[in-house]
């Protein structure tokens, strides 16, 4: 059966997470595909016009 991870993150240490569950998973799984994403959100007076950086990482993968 084919399943996902998601690690949604605001700041750095993104890939740490990830390769920390990589690791923790070893042998188990089996990695399909990794898909990752940058984006941002409009500043605006809410956010103090500093513009919000969002980065998203899915895995894609099978348990063995």
């Amino acid at each position: 059966m084919v399943q996902v991870k998601e690690f949604l993150n605001y700041q750095e240490g993104q890939d740490t997470s990830v390769n920390e569950w990589l690791k923790g998973m070893g042998d188990t799984i089996e990695v399909i595909d990794i898909k990752y994403s940058v984006s941002n959100f409009q500043a605006d007076e809410k956010a103090g016009w500093n513009a919000q950086e969002f980065s998203g990482v899915l895995i894609v993968y099978k348990i063995k």
